[in-house]
């Protein structure tokens, strides 16, 4: 980590990700707040400890929605209804992703 991040990075956590068939979607969300003026604080890796497929409900990313811009919308918690979206779901519908569909032992 340190000859990738430099010397003040640290291994922040570690943990395993498991899903039970049938268990329900996690909402869409920013793993951490946007920071004007900071470098990133958190990089975040998958792997894949077993092929992950369709089927399996793979994680979905939304490249690029890592500036205050994208962070504002996913605050927007106005309620759906038939004339009107929430922001934070017009971005998700619209943006484009990209989908962990996975073999064992790659890193996304």
């Amino acid at each position: 980590i340190k000859s990738i991040l430099g010397k003040g990075s640290i291994l922040y956590e570690l943990s395993c990700l498991m899903s039970d068939p049938g268990s329900q979607r996690q909402v869409v969300h920013p793993d951490t707040p946007y920071l004007e003026g900071k470098d990133a604080v958190l990089y975040t890796c998958f792997i894949a400890l077993q092929d992950v497929r369709m089927d399996m409900g793979p994680t979905a990313w939304l490249p690029g929605t890592h500036t205050a811009k994208a962070h504002e919308l996913f605050q927007d918690t106005n309620t759906w209804s038939e004339r009107e979206e929430s922001s934070k779901d017009e971005l998700i519908r619209t943006h484009p992703s990209v989908l962990g569909i996975l073999p064992r032992g790659s890193c996304a």
